[in-house]
């Protein structure tokens, strides 16, 4: 039934029918309609890795079977243990590829170690400059992911002779993590024009944003475990977590019985603002707030509504701070959560979804016009 009301509710562009196919690919994985199948190309990956000026990182290339030109597009993770192996981030790389992109997964090892860091913007401008040299483009698309999606804006307004981003796709993607260190402890936050949150936090919020602040809790002795009781934790291990918290001292364990109860919230935020407070500095230095001014590509924002990761007022927030003349698109949709579907689509929703998709797909394809002079 969705297929038919997708079919019919897109336009007769092509590039509609594409963000239509791979949106029921999306969405209904073991669909096996023959428009999808027409529409969306078998794909190939394969492993491989990324030279960086501190190593290498591991990545994972997928591309369209047969379609060697193919626009390229960087899709970053977000913070999440699993990195480029995330279930729901290898769904939607294989669907932009069956869509007709070289989509490249790189791991950031900041995400994957619950760290939000300024110097990732780097890391994003030499794995797009690397992925624009094995597409033969001047610069490709880059896709962030929640907290990469933040990233990436920010890695694209700095100034860069040689810019390796063609546009930017920020999904679910944060402002301000001091504004976020708020909502976690449970604090009122609005967007620009007083737009409520109206959404519970999620519980690993906090603890994520505290990842990197245990030293203001724990004494050098318990640091390095508590490091590896809440890494614990955030791997969904809580039981696990529980016992390697006995190894803690007396006064460790009391502070880590905070961290692994969720019914202690107010106790945790007290925690993470204590922590924030200290670390303005550093939260304002991963921000893209104040530092989007000088942003010369495309930028498409979309965001879930009901998000209790990433409130859906961050994006709103971006919104008021990209360049308008670089403001493509912004979508605030019930459609999505954080990073998933969690119920199925109205008709409109699902056509403004495509709609989007449709952007994305246009700005790949017009960046794969801009070829190298080398390029075949």
């Amino acid at each position: 039934m969705l297929c038919a009301v997708l079919v019919a509710a897109a336009p007769p562009a092509y590039r509609h029918a594409r963000a239509a196919a791979l949106l029921v690919r999306l969405l209904h994985p073991e669909d096996k309609s023959r428009w999808v199948q027409a529409l969306l190309s078998p794909t190939e990956q394969r492993e491989l890795s990324v030279l960086m000026p501190d190593g290498r990182l591991r990545a994972r290339l997928y591309t369209p079977a047969a379609q060697r030109d193919a626009p390229g597009i960087v899709l970053l993770h977000g913070v999440h243990a699993l990195g480029i192996d995330e279930p729901r981030l290898v769904a939607f790389a294989r669907a932009l590829a069956a869509s007709g992109n070289n989509v490249l997964t790189p791991e950031l090892p900041e995400l994957l170690a619950y760290r939000i860091d300024p110097s990732t913007t780097d890391r994003i401008l030499a794995v797009a400059r690397d992925h624009a040299r094995r597409t033969g483009q001047r610069a490709v698309g880059v896709v962030g992911i929640s907290f990469a999606g933040g990233l990436s804006l920010m890695a694209a307004a700095k100034e860069d002779q040689q810019q390796p981003i063609a546009f930017v796709v920020a999904l679910g993607a944060h402002h301000d993590l001091m504004r976020l260190c708020r909502y976690y402890a449970g604090q009122q936050v609005v967007g620009p024009a007083g737009e409520p949150t109206n959404v519970r936090p999620h519980p690993y919020g906090a603890r994520v944003m505290l990842r990197e602040h245990l030293d203001h809790f724990f004494g050098p002795a318990d640091l390095r475990q508590a490091d590896l009781v809440l890494d614990t934790y955030l791997h969904d291990e809580h039981k696990l977590a529980q016992q390697r918290a006995q190894s803690l001292s007396a006064d460790g364990r009391r502070v880590m019985a905070v961290l692994l109860d969720e019914s202690r919230s107010a106790e945790l935020g007290s925690m993470l603002m204590q922590a924030a407070a200290a670390a303005q500095r550093e939260l304002g230095a991963a921000s893209p707030r104040g530092k989007l001014a000088r942003l010369s590509v495309p930028a498409l924002l979309v965001h879930g509504t009901a998000d209790p990761v990433i409130p859906s007022i961050e994006t709103l927030w971006l919104a008021r701070e990209v360049p308008a003349q670089q403001l493509r698109s912004v979508l605030v949709t019930p459609l999505l959560r954080h990073a998933d579907f969690p119920q199925p689509p109205t008709l409109t929703s699902a056509w403004q979804v495509v709609h989007f998709i449709a952007q994305l797909l246009a700005a790949a394809d017009a960046a794969a016009l801009s070829r190298t002079p080398t390029s075949p």
